[in-house]
């Protein structure tokens, strides 16, 4: 989670499987020897890609003039061209100068972020940007700096000149890494808890996020949705852990599969009668 909260800037924050596995084994043998008549639930990792932390800023969320992109562009001029010229040179293809290439127009933009995983050209006096796209995920906090001056400088504009850092945003290769390390997290919880099949009923807390982003779960006929707005969203406002009413819809889901596994009552709670997230004042 913290390699993602700080938008894979930090490679090293990723824990190895071997690591969660050791640890994940530990924890949950201690638990088991600690009581050997005691039961329980265990839950998977949702999908954190989907999280409203990198789902609510788009981004394409810089509102530009016409004069104010056409006055942006100036800036880049040098920047383009140079690209084109190492295209030329083989330096690199065309796909990336088409990537890397600063274009605003009018009304929504991608702003410019910092990239590194396109070709380093430092040694040619040009900096690893790019314009953000739809493939990107945008941090939460992004709205926070995304056209401010820093310092007051008028030509310095995050998002326009001054680049919107690697902590604010999931590039395509970081989302992937971080569905990869899921699923294999995933799988040793999954046959951690196969192993331990009459102490242990596996909850697909991941499956479970997934469909409410689909639309498909809600609570007496009440939708509940993938995201921080109220009424219906199921997260608190940081866009990362459940607020009450997303908290007692995940509980429904664990009691139902307590429930079934072990013919146990535990009665089930109304998810509308929790508070979900505040309207604006």
């Amino acid at each position: 989670m913290t390699y993602a909260l700080t938008g894979g800037a930090i490679p090293e924050l990723l824990t190895s499987e071997q690591d969660f596995s050791q640890r994940y084994q530990v924890a949950l043998g201690t638990m088991l020897q600690a009581n050997p008549e005691a039961k329980g639930a265990i839950g998977n990792i949702p999908n954190i890609n989907a999280l409203p932390y990198f789902n609510t800023v788009p981004w394409n969320a810089l509102p530009l003039s016409d004069g104010l992109a056409n006055l942006a562009n100036g800036a880049y001029n040098d920047y383009n061209s140079a690209l084109s010229n190492l295209v030329a040179a083989g330096m690199i293809s065309e796909s990336e100068r088409e990537l890397r290439n600063i274009n605003f127009t009018t009304g929504q933009n991608g702003f410019v972020i910092e990239d590194k995983t396109l070709t380093d050209l430092s040694g040619l006096g040009l900096p690893p940007i790019r314009q953000s796209n739809a493939e990107d995920k945008v941090a939460l906090t992004t709205g926070q700096i995304l056209g401010q001056t820093p310092g007051n400088d008028p030509t310095l504009i995050y998002g326009v000149t001054v680049p919107i850092g690697d902590e604010y945003v999931l590039l395509p290769s970081e989302q992937n890494a971080m569905t990869e390390k899921i699923a294999a997290f995933n799988q040793i919880i999954a046959t951690a808890v196969s192993a331990n099949t009459d102490r242990l009923v596996l909850i697909d807390a991941e499956g479970f996020m997934d469909d409410i982003g689909k639309g498909l779960i809600s609570s007496n006929n009440v939708p509940l949705t993938n995201s921080i707005s109220p009424p219906n969203g199921v997260f608190s406002t940081d866009g990362v852990h459940p607020n009450a009413r997303g908290s007692a819809a995940l509980a429904n889901y664990f009691i139902t599969a307590i429930n079934g596994k072990w013919n146990s009552t535990i009665p089930m709670t109304n998810p509308n009668a929790f508070m979900g997230n505040d309207l604006p004042r």
